[in-house]
């Protein structure tokens, strides 16, 4: 993953378990990665689509499952590269027609 990011890339994972962080940098996403491996076994998203929205965001969408369960939640995932890296990363419990209608994507 860090290789298509940025050197100085700003990251805001979901929100588990209440817990509200943004990472920066390579070292701020390694810290993440560490933080989230408790959860990785249970929390599981399944990526059911990627477009480039007309304002240049990628926009990542599909849902959060726990454990072998079904979907639980909707993601949105957020991503502004430049020059082929991707400099910010922001992801919400949302699905993209809402965060259209919020205008935090075109």
């Amino acid at each position: 993953m860090l290789s298509c990011l940025s050197e100085d890339v700003s990251f805001q994972p979901l929100e588990l378990l209440g817990v509200h962080t943004s990472y920066s940098g390579h070292l701020g996403v390694r810290v993440w990665f560490r933080e989230f491996e408790r959860f990785a076994e249970d929390h599981k998203l399944q990526v059911t689509g990627v477009a480039l929205a007309p304002d240049g965001q990628v926009v990542a969408t599909g849902s959060l499952t726990l454990g072998d369960s079904v979907a639980i939640a909707d993601f949105c995932g957020l991503h502004t590269a430049v020059n082929g890296e991707i400099v910010r990363l922001r992801h919400y419990f949302s699905d993209v027609e809402t965060m259209r209608r919020l205008g935090l994507v075109a």
